[in-house]
């Protein structure tokens, strides 16, 4: 068993699949809402985590090239609306400018890993509650040619006050 598949019904998640056998692509992974801080003095203390777990399949290594990015976007309108808004237009890489917060995930650096997961954590801090969505980016990815492999992720929102799949562009209001 893995970390996330004993979590309590306190934590939000989200699961899903992404494909290898293209090189590039990219992903509307699903979001949580978070609360906020009680005062307006403590902005910077964190109100909840956003887990990202990627999975290899077992026996399969991890890809040897390419890069993920990892995006975190919060509502406002110079991030995720604006992104929203550029979804088709905008290719992959230039989706990057809009996040709040970008995890980098160079894949050569993983090809000699033995472990099946890697983890990224990303704190939130917040004054108001927030929608935050994650995106994931590939690029340069060997395409395997065989659409069964698989990389698997997992999703989690430590403290979040609700969530939604991957795809929803435009969530139902944060619960308070």
């Amino acid at each position: 068993k893995l970390v996330w598949e004993d979590v309590t019904s306190t934590y939000k998640l989200s699961r899903g699949e992404l494909p290898l056998d293209v090189s590039a692509f990219e992903r509307h992974l699903g979001g949580f809402c978070f609360g906020h801080t009680v005062t307006q003095q403590d902005s910077r203390q964190k109100v909840g985590t956003l887990r990202f777990v990627l999975e290899r399949p077992p026996m399969e290594p991890w890809p040897s090239t390419g890069k993920l990015f990892l995006l975190a976007l919060d509502d406002q309108d110079s991030h995720w609306k604006s992104l929203r808004a550029a979804w088709n237009a905008s290719e992959g890489l230039k989706k990057l400018r809009f996040a709040n917060t970008v995890k980098e995930i160079d894949m050569e650096q993983c090809s000699n890993l033995t472990a099946r997961a890697l983890l990224i954590d990303i704190a939130i801090t917040e004054k108001f509650y927030r929608h935050w969505h994650l995106v994931l980016v590939a690029r340069d990815l060997p395409a395997s040619g065989n659409n069964r492999t698989m990389l698997r992720y997992v999703i989690v929102g430590f403290q979040a006050l609700s969530s939604w799949g991957e795809g929803v562009f435009t969530p139902s209001v944060c619960p308070k």
